[in-house]
């Protein structure tokens, strides 16, 4: 099956007198479609169409121009190989060979990029999610949740107001608010800045990461369902080895130990985990994530973070491996991206993403989590706290992944209690692991 790829190649960046005038040009790989429509078949939990004849792999080139040097123009060197070469625009076939394409400018010179084009056997076409799916069920709830709302401070902020670490107005715009419990998440801490870079998950627990860790002694303050603030102090923190797992043990502030109840979790909703077996190779819930070669960029199911900024924000969960970080993608954090509903073909355009940012430097520990539909609780399902940000490349992040290594941090949540408390903690604390029986699994 041949691969719809994102990225081709690219020339050298053309450029004038200063850093801001250059033009550079690029051949994206492409996939002209088959002129008989095949049927529709499920792929674990994808559906896909598989079209009969030959298809043909060609490009599609990308132009970019900056002031005050515009006019670049794009030649086409063998029109025996395809025709139509043009900005934006996917060439059509002609026969196999090798196309070459010519980018000038009058003032900043010329690039010439060659591409081989091939004819390619049977492949498929994404249209879709098994509705049954866990993909399409977390697609479905967070895209019906964006869905009609505009970007603005008023819908994507979790409080309108907070006073100090004396209360907090809970915003009630917000625009996943139909989703999510998110009193997990600290509105405010007493030192080494205001942004929480944590979330809860128990009475006793915070998980955030390790290359941003809080002191020993900070204190933490949510905003409760019960419109009350509630506060706890960190006492003692722990890394889990080999990742960026940063787990805190609470108590009372000014100290005092709370055994299982440093945090009211009538009031304030810890955060759950996947399942270890949540988007893995071989049997999982998310086997489209391991499906690259049928799964178009679009089409990767969204999932949530919380920022520096107190902002909530949905972005592209495109890797879960078994260890190691998982990663996301969106746009750049200043830039919106219009984007197809992500369930469906590039060309279902009813409804647009405009909030899809990725992590930016200051956001790391901060949970990035998902909904699993029919939880009365609305509890947040964490896949992990941010690592990195801007990485492998601009608008992407990465996590640890949480739920991969829960035994690890189920043994750390239990000795940082006991050691903190002098042995009387002796609480089996272990993360809540979402139960996700509705779904099906794939093999």
């Amino acid at each position: 099956m041949a691969t719809l790829l994102q990225f081709g190649p690219s020339s050298p960046i053309c450029r004038g007198p200063s850093p801001s005038d250059m033009f550079q040009f690029s051949l994206t790989p492409k996939q002209s479609t088959a002129t008989t429509a095949g049927s529709s078949s499920n792929l674990h939990d994808i559906v896909v169409n598989t079209p009969t004849g030959s298809a043909h792999n060609v490009f599609q080139p990308t132009l970019s121009d900056s002031i005050p040097y515009p006019g670049t123009t794009l030649v086409n060197n063998n029109s025996a190989v395809v025709t139509g070469v043009s900005p934006g625009v996917v060439a059509t076939w002609v026969a196999d060979g090798v196309a070459s394409v010519t980018a000038t400018n009058p003032r900043l010179g010329s690039q010439t990029i060659t591409y081989n084009v091939n004819t390619t056997s049977a492949y498929n076409v994404f249209t879709g999610y098994n509705s049954g799916s866990l993909a399409y069920a977390m697609g479905s709830a967070i895209d019906g949740a964006l869905s009609g709302k505009s970007w603005s401070s008023s819908t994507v902020t979790m409080f309108s107001s907070i006073t100090g670490t004396t209360s907090a107005t809970r915003n009630a715009s917000l625009w996943c608010s139909s989703l999510f419990n998110l009193t997990g998440v600290p509105f405010a801490r007493s030192t080494g800045g205001v942004s929480v870079i944590g979330c809860l998950v128990s009475p006793n627990h915070v998980i955030g990461c390790n290359h941003s860790q809080m002191a020993n002694g900070t204190v933490l303050y949510w905003w409760g369902s019960d419109s009350a603030v509630h506060s706890a102090q960190i006492l003692s923190s722990g890394n889990v080895s080999g990742t960026d797992i940063q787990v805190y043990y609470l108590g009372s502030v000014g100290g005092g130990i709370a055994i299982n109840s440093a945090v009211p979790v009538a009031s304030v909703q810890p955060f759950s985990v996947m399942p270890t077996n949540f988007a893995l190779a071989g049997t999982s819930y998310l086997s489209s994530l391991n499906q690259s070669s049928n799964l178009p960029s679009y089409a990767y199911a969204p999932v949530v973070y919380s920022n520096q900024f107190q902002e909530v924000l949905p972005v592209d969960l495109t890797s879960y491996p078994a260890s190691g970080d998982f990663s996301v993608a969106g746009c750049a954090q200043t830039t919106p991206v219009n984007r197809s509903v992500w369930s469906q073909s590039p060309a279902a355009v009813a409804s647009s993403k405009t909030y899809t940012y990725a992590p930016i430097n200051g956001d790391s520990g901060l949970p990035i989590f998902t909904v699993v539909p029919g939880d009365a609780t609305l509890t947040p399902v964490l896949l992990g706290n941010i690592h990195t940000a801007g990485a492998p490349q601009p608008g992407a992040g990465a996590a640890p992944t949480i739920g991969n290594y829960a035994t690890q941090v189920n043994t750390l949540m239990r000795s940082l209690a006991s050691a903190a408390s002098g042995g009387t903690d002796t609480t089996a604390y272990a993360l809540t692991v979402a139960s996700l029986g509705a779904f099906p699994t794939y093999t």
